[in-house]
């Protein structure tokens, strides 16, 4: 598994829900991004599981509650790092195997690839922090 992480910038939430595909065929060719999934702790403790939608991530990323759009915390600056975009993709010969074949073999490769991102994202959870305020 390869990760891909990245700072999530204010005001750019547009291009993560306008790039989402809406089905295989667009994902494959190009024209899309696959739907976000919620994983792990935070989402947990918001009551956020399975396929992420739109205006649930548009709330998250303006430090609101998914559901409510209740302010979670203090509002993000102007310049403000709402999130990280962690991607955890399959290799190229993973990707193969799902992009060539059927509709089973596809279903298989996805769903072994969802059973691992959560160990994946685990780990995250355990090793990886972040810190605000001076110096942060």
């Amino acid at each position: 598994m390869v990760a891909d992480i990245a700072k999530l910038s204010v005001g750019r939430e547009d291009y993560y829900v306008r790039e989402v595909a809406d089905n295989r065929e667009e994902y494959l060719s190009g024209h899309g991004e696959s739907p976000g999934r919620w994983l792990g702790r935070g989402a947990a403790a918001l009551g956020q599981h399975d396929v992420a939608n739109t205006m649930a991530f548009v709330r998250m990323f303006h430090g609101r509650h998914p559901e409510t759009g209740e302010l979670l915390g203090r509002p993000h600056g102007e310049h403000g790092v709402p999130a990280f975009d962690v991607v955890l993709r399959p290799t190229k010969s993973v990707s193969l195997l799902y992009g060539l074949g059927d509709a089973k073999v596809a279903a298989q490769v996805l769903d072994a690839h969802h059973q691992a991102t959560e160990p994946a994202l685990s780990y995250l959870e355990e090793h990886v922090g972040a810190r605000r305020g001076h110096g942060g």
